[in-house]
Order: C-alpha cells, then structure tokens, then sequence
C-alpha cells in the first residue's frame, strides 16, 4: 500500500488560481476588481471587502487580505486558516478600499490583515464567518 492510500494520510493539493477565485464567487463573494497582484471581492451579505492576492502563496497556500478594522479572531479558529508569519499587515496599493497608512516610503499606502489558507475547501466555514463580521 502507498502512503498516498493510507487511511489517515493526507496528500499535498496545489492549489490553483481558479479554484480560489470559483470557490469564493460560488460563496456569495461578488468579484469587484482585478490587477495583476489581486482579485477585490465584496461580500454580498455584509459589503466588506477582501483581496485575494494571487502572486502570494500559490500552490501551497492561498493569501485573502481583510480589512484592518475586522476582528481576525473567528476567523482564526477555522482549520487551516493562519495569520501570516512575516506580518500582522499587509501592504498594496491594488487594495483600494482599505484605508491608507505610511508603511516604508514616503507615500501612504493601503493595507488590511493577511491571512493564510491552506486549501480550497476552507472556503465555505471562512466565508459564513466572514460574512457576519
């Protein structure tokens, strides 16, 4: 028996671009925006925004950046759902409707909370907390 048949065993999915951007939008996310570095959805219950950042983490992890101002805690408590390691704050001027701050340079810049998710499947228990927040 191979250890990818194993009962119990997990193995590694690469997660694709598509899969992330059909999940969300099949998860009443409404997609709003789009440049080379993120995908901007709006939540269609609560209006809160959030970006996928598709230059980040892809095929291991997927990165969904929220607004600074939400509560990150239930979030956290899902599965597979991990602050980012490197910082609490992500930067980028793509993330146009969050708000702006001086991070490195002499310009403000938009930031939000990344947040780092391990699969695809994460989607559904992200979204109904995410769209109470």
């Amino acid at each position: 028996m191979t250890s990818s048949t194993n009962k119990g065993e997990t193995e590694a999915v690469s997660i694709k671009q598509a899969d992330v951007e059909r999940a969300l939008e099949s998860h009443r996310f409404e997609r709003t925006n789009q440049t080379d570095r993120a995908v901007e959805y709006r939540s269609r219950s609560n209006r809160q925004y959030l970006y996928f950042r598709t230059n980040i983490g892809l095929a291991d992890y997927f990165r969904l950046v929220i607004h600074p101002s939400l509560d990150v805690t239930k979030l956290l408590a899902i599965r597979g759902v991990l602050e980012s390691p490197r910082s609490n704050l992500q930067h980028g001027d793509h993330m146009r409707e969050f708000p702006k701050r001086l991070n490195k340079g002499k310009k403000a810049v938009h930031f939000g909370k990344p947040l780092n998710i391990d699969a695809v499947s994460t989607i559904p228990a992200f979204a109904a907390i995410f769209h109470t927040l």
